[in-house]
């Protein structure tokens, strides 16, 4: 049913506030945590790679304001994670910044400005 109403309604459907709702939440958790540098402290971990990588499409759509008005420790985190060498790494092969134009211009076509 939810696979359903996402294909036929897209940023419509009365799921994406709900997942929006559920992203406002991870934020603010972190937030919450971000007491160091990391997520899990002093060191870049696992924790922090898994969620820059989340964070980094959710940037490619033009979704930032989503923190950065509401979560300055999550937004400076973002940036260190960003400013990474790995960053770069991992996602130079895959995505130039063409694609990321064409992504942000998906997601701002699709949610408009909810965020800005």
């Amino acid at each position: 049913r939810k696979m359903r109403d996402l294909i036929a309604n897209g940023p419509a459907s009365d799921y994406v506030p709900v997942a929006f709702g559920r992203l406002t939440r991870m934020m603010e958790m972190m937030e919450e945590d971000l007491t160091g540098p990391w997520l899990m402290g002093a060191d870049y971990g696992i924790a922090d790679a898994t969620q820059s990588a989340y964070m980094f499409r959710l940037s490619c759509m033009g979704l930032e304001p989503m923190w950065e008005r509401a979560f300055p420790r999550v937004t400076d985190w973002f940036a260190r994670c960003m400013a990474r060498p790995s960053m770069a790494e991992a996602n130079g092969d895959w995505i130039d910044e063409a694609m990321v134009a064409k992504i942000r211009a998906a997601g701002a076509e699709a949610f408009g400005d909810r965020f800005a």
